[in-house]
């Protein structure tokens, strides 16, 4: 997938300019703990470095901020419904919806010390 990413700037609250990110994905299924793998490898942060991502939404004008301890309920047939962790789920599928051309916000947790920025 070629995505656009933009990295976070907390205390203007907007972004830096877009670069072309080519996210690929060794294991198959794409989710979130992979994306934030090749961000980490992308930016070339420190393990211990905490960062936050989330995906722009254009025809919404809205940052969706993803979690990965986020639990989602996935309805199955039959009436059967089961919870997942937002970082178990597909990024191709709900609440993802990622593809190419889709842009991605980075922000460092170290830049948002007092927590005010919404993305």
């Amino acid at each position: 997938m070629i995505l656009l990413i933009a990295r976070r700037n907390v205390k203007e609250k907007s972004y830096g300019p877009k670069v072309e990110f080519k996210f690929r994905n060794l294991s198959g299924v794409p989710l979130l703990s992979d994306l934030e793998r090749s961000c980490k490898e992308f930016y070339q942060i420190q393990d211990d470095e905490k960062f936050s991502i989330a995906k722009y939404f254009p025809h919404k004008f809205e940052w969706k901020h993803y979690d990965h301890n986020e639990e989602i309920i996935e309805k199955k047939k039959k009436g059967k419904s089961i919870t997942l962790k937002l970082s178990e789920q597909d990024l191709r599928k709900g609440p993802f919806f990622m593809k190419d051309g889709d842009i991605i916000g980075l922000r460092f947790e170290s830049e948002n010390i007092d927590g005010d920025d919404d993305f």
